[in-house]
């Protein structure tokens, strides 16, 4: 099955001018958006030509100078560096923040297009920072990433003229949501696209906001067949559903996604699986006392946080393990408890969601 790499080599000699932007290139920025651009590219920087800058990147890359987050990143940059399509699109305002005081992971990067800009937002980078930050996102109405999300786009609009679109993966997908409903007035009216891919959704207080409700018509959410991260909290834009060569979490990885042109290989929709997920998790959260949930979060993180690994690969390795017991164990006793409460009632909502699944399936036959 055809991915974004094929999708590059297939129609990377078509120029922008020529060939508007497709469904596809929205989704080669959102995975664009995680290029580690440090000292190649800054906030003040630009617009340096992708031809230019990803060349660099990539020997980087290959020289081990830098690390690629997942393999892909650097096939990637050298064929959009090499590309016709986007060799000479500039990028700029390129910014990355963590923060641990305020539980914060934020990056962006603007690309400068022939009629305007598409701002693309970074998802979580595999840190236990930005894996915290999610979660918090799901027990929150705002997170300090969603704010800085609305001054950086408001700032890119200002910077360069034209059309907006925005985008982003995961978290990524997330803010770009939040900008465009929460931005100025005059940005928005700009916007003519926002474009989420598998991921999170929002609190029912934002989604019931004027502001969230306007900006609906312009969004749209791709979810692979069996997404999990893009099933979480409220959705009210329109949905398409993306065929996915992975398996079950893993198709949560933009190079499994499947492309045929310059759009996605569509299924009907979503697998059994998912709607498990989102059935449970869905009950899950709203079950959880309000006061519980924020307690929950730092609890599981301080145990995870544990061993002096910021990687969230480390610990699924299992090589924190024995750290993580002794960590739990040294929990104060309320703590324990919200962490004790939290997985009974995550185990009651899965019950629930099973026994509903199998009376729908049986209701079928």
């Amino acid at each position: 099955m055809a991915n974004i790499l094929d999708y590059i080599e297939w129609r990377g000699d078509l120029p922008i001018d020529d060939v508007p932007l497709s469904e596809a290139d929205a989704l080669v920025f959102s995975r664009a958006a995680y290029m580690p651009l440090e000292g190649l590219l800054g906030e003040s920087d630009g617009p340096v030509p992708l031809g230019e800058l990803y060349t660099a990147l990539a020997e980087q890359f290959a020289s081990g100078e830098k690390q690629q987050l997942i393999e892909g990143d650097e096939k990637l940059c050298r064929l959009m560096a090499r590309a016709p399509r986007y060799a000479n699109i500039g990028a700029a305002n390129y910014v990355n923040i963590v923060d641990e005081f305020s539980e914060k992971q934020f990056s962006a990067v603007t690309f400068v297009l022939p009629d305007g800009i598409c701002v693309a937002f970074r998802g979580t980078d595999g840190t236990v920072l930005g894996w915290k930050e999610d979660f918090n996102m799901a027990f929150s109405d705002v997170v300090p990433a969603q704010m800085d999300a609305v001054k950086y786009l408001e700032r890119s609009a200002h910077l360069f003229d034209g059309s907006i679109r925005v985008t982003g993966h995961s978290k990524g997908g997330n803010l770009a949501i939040y900008a465009s409903a929460f931005c100025d007035p005059e940005t928005k009216r700009r916007i003519i696209a926002v474009r989420s891919h598998d991921g999170p959704g929002f609190s029912d207080k934002i989604a019931n906001t004027e502001e969230y409700i306007q900006t609906m018509p312009l969004v749209r959410t791709f979810l692979p067949q069996s997404s999990v991260i893009g099933m979480l909290m409220v959705h009210r834009e329109e949905t398409v559903i993306v065929k996915s060569t992975e398996h079950a979490l893993m198709q949560h990885d933009l190079y499994s996604w499947c492309v045929r042109r310059g759009g996605f290989e569509r299924v009907e929709e979503l697998t059994d699986m998912s709607r498990f997920v989102d059935d449970t998790l869905k009950r899950w959260v709203c079950e959880m006392p309000v006061a519980d949930r924020g307690k929950m979060v730092e609890a599981v993180f301080k145990v995870i946080g544990t061993g002096g690994t910021s990687a969230i690969k480390d610990i699924m390795a299992g090589t924190h393990s024995i750290t993580m017991v002794r960590a739990y164990a040294s929990l104060d006793p309320e703590s324990k408890r919200v962490v004790s409460d939290g997985l009974r009632i995550l185990r009651e909502c899965a019950s629930a969601a099973e026994a509903r699944r199998k009376a729908s399936k049986a209701a079928k036959v």
